[in-house]
């Protein structure tokens, strides 16, 4: 996987996307990162992330539930 980083900044940039000109700068100063390929394979963590949703899920039906009937008038 390519990874980059911002020799000024010290940003952080992940994916195939490095392989292009146009995404070899820093979005937050502009200067040009380094890049280098590893042979890390990022995995989520699933389950942590499963977790993660469950936990906004009565928040985001009862954010649904009083924004629906507005749309049904």
């Amino acid at each position: 996987m390519l990874v980059g980083k911002c020799p000024r900044c010290g940003k952080r940039y992940m994916g195939w996307a490095l392989s292009r000109p146009e995404h070899q700068e820093c979005n937050a100063c502009g200067v040009k990162l380094v890049i280098r390929n590893t042979n890390v394979n990022y995995q989520p963590d699933s389950e942590r992330l499963a977790d993660s949703l469950r936990a906004r899920k009565e928040e985001w039906q009862e954010a649904l539930e009083n924004t629906l009937p507005h749309f049904l008038l």
